[in-house]
């Protein structure tokens, strides 16, 4: 559903490309994720890192709209 309504919000022209650096963007920050947060855990910054991911999730779904 999000995929659908992030593709529809861009010009017909670069629907495709946007699109495709959208999804490659947030297949690296998720899995790039778990690494981060156990090298920071592994610091005692756990709590810190759940922060940060929190915020990313809030940023993300504000974007979509």
């Amino acid at each position: 559903m999000i995929q659908t309504h992030l593709i529809l919000s861009h010009p017909d022209d670069i629907q495709r490309t946007r699109f495709g650096i959208l999804r490659t963007i947030s297949f690296t920050v998720g899995a790039m994720s778990p690494v981060l947060v156990g090298a920071a855990a592994d610091r005692g910054f756990f709590e810190e890192a759940f922060l940060a991911l929190a915020a990313l999730a809030v940023l993300t779904v504000l974007s979509a709209k």
